[in-house]
């Protein structure tokens, strides 16, 4: 977990929060976000646009693509 936290931390992420059941949040100043659940299970997302314009966070893997 360390080094993905310093991954993470390397590539401008910023610890946003530590919730009580263990999941970890890192965010990105982008809009980008990092959970990571306290089974180790990593899920990224990003903001996206639907055509009809709402906003919403699209599951995405590690590297955004």
């Amino acid at each position: 977990m360390l080094e993905l936290s310093e991954d993470l931390i390397s590539k401008n992420f910023k610890l946003k929060s530590i919730s009580n059941g263990g999941y970890i949040t890192y965010k990105h100043s982008d809009g980008r976000i990092i959970t990571i659940k306290p089974t180790g299970e990593v899920i990224a997302t990003k903001l996206k646009i639907a055509e009809n314009g709402k906003k919403y966070n699209e599951r995405t893997d590690y590297e955004f693509n």
